[in-house]
């Protein structure tokens, strides 16, 4: 539930700052975003990944340049600090301990969607530090909880109800577990979750819309009035929308962008064939004179039967199928440059059985009709596509090795 609006402003700029996740039950919701997005700030907050390179956290905790955070388990540090047209907004480079970049596998998407579209709809929070502590009672009734006493090392998550939104701050209440309007995981933000994300699921993908700010009280969350426990009074939670920050971030992380795009020689190859890969360069704010490129298989089908070899130029890869029959194999191309900068894309490829020309899934005789029809210069389909040998050109030898294909002596 919601008080009136003239007690929320009031009650904001009282409010204590926060960070971590207090729950009825302490159950963790089925559904929620991977924990490798979630970060630590140093001691006392929370933070998210939102691109390889970039963290977004709050400002209000502290902290700067070199200061920690851990991700996953690893340990970067705080290399750029960029903020935003919200003073407790920030944008952050990661580095290693080492001073590399921090190429971080998970990181969430964000959007320019207006929130008010999710109004009244069911919202993930996850931050690090205090949980639910002991019970708050009077005349027998529960009606709040303490908060523990720990480091920010856990990650937690929970689920509320995007209530309400007043000039960019987003407000959910701790709604009493027995009343229809509290969430399976109904939860509220406390101490050390300053920086930590609020989450709608979009299919598969996970949208930040908000950072997690501030809280109502310190020290305790309520969801009944402590003078009389039989009234619902309903703590509240308070976060700072994103999404109307969204240009500005996507400016920041354009900064370490590198744009590629991925094209094949061939359409498709036969299971013995090979095929040049092209890595092109769109887009590299950073100048960079040089890469670090990995190509790598998408799925583990492309593993057996494909082959990654790479040239002279890091820019060209040859891909070598081995005798496997039809496959359908994605390429994975992560590169970054020595400046600075990360890209990444996929390229999907079409290896077909050796001789089945008119690719229906089987080497029969309408496929030596198709070979007689081009020995005869009747038909203008691509050489390569007749070119069994891989010699560069179709003539009487494509011919054999199609006939002893279809004789079972290849």
């Amino acid at each position: 539930m919601i008080k009136k609006i003239l007690a929320i402003f009031i009650v904001f700029f009282l409010c204590s700052k926060s960070n971590a996740i207090v729950l009825h039950n302490n159950n963790t919701p089925l559904n929620h975003p991977p924990n490798e997005i979630m970060g630590r700030w140093s001691t006392n907050a929370s933070c998210v990944a939102i691109s390889p390179n970039f963290i977004i956290t709050t400002v209000h905790q502290g902290g700067g340049i070199g200061t920690l955070v851990v991700i996953n388990g690893v340990t970067y540090k705080a290399y750029e600090i960029y903020g935003t047209n919200n003073d407790d907004i920030r944008v952050v480079r990661i580095k290693t301990l080492s001073g590399q970049d921090a190429n971080l596998e998970h990181y969430c998407t964000i959007t320019n969607e207006s929130i008010e579209s999710h109004i009244g709809q069911t919202v993930v929070l996850g931050g690090f530090g205090l949980s639910r502590g002991n019970d708050l009672t009077n005349y027998g009734i529960v009606y709040g909880y303490t908060w523990t006493s720990e480091a920010n090392t856990t990650l937690r998550w929970g689920t509320n109800i995007l209530d309400n939104i007043y000039n960019h701050i987003i407000v959910s209440d701790f709604d009493d577990p027995v009343i229809p309007e509290a969430t399976e995981n109904e939860c509220s933000l406390a101490s050390k979750d300053s920086g930590g994300g609020w989450f709608i699921r979009n299919g598969d993908d996970w949208i930040l819309i908000a950072l997690s700010s501030s809280t109502e009280r310190i020290g305790e969350t309520w969801f009944r009035d402590k003078t009389n426990p039989l009234l619902l009074d309903a703590d509240r939670s308070f976060a700072i929308e994103i999404n109307y920050l969204y240009d500005q971030i996507q400016s920041i992380l354009n900064l370490e962008k590198i744009e590629i795009r991925l094209r094949m020689e061939k359409e498709w190859i036969y299971d013995t064939q090979s095929s040049q890969l092209y890595i092109d360069i769109l887009y590299d704010h950073n100048n960079n004179s040089y890469y670090n490129i990995e190509v790598t298989h998408v799925n583990e089908t492309g593993q057996n039967y494909i082959g990654i070899i790479p040239t002279g130029n890091p820019l060209i890869w040859s891909l070598h199928a081995h005798d496997g029959g039809y496959i359908y194999f994605g390429i994975d191309v992560s590169i970054t440059g020595n400046v600075g900068g990360y890209g990444r894309c996929t390229i999907w490829f079409k290896v077909e059985m050796l001789g089945d020309i008119d690719r229906n899934g089987a080497v029969e005789p309408n496929d030596m009709s198709l070979m007689i029809l081009k020995l005869n210069g009747l038909t203008d389909e691509y050489d390569w596509e007749f070119d069994l040998d891989e010699n560069g050109g179709t003539e009487p030898g494509d011919m054999s090795i199609l006939i002893n294909i279809l004789n079972g002596l290849w």
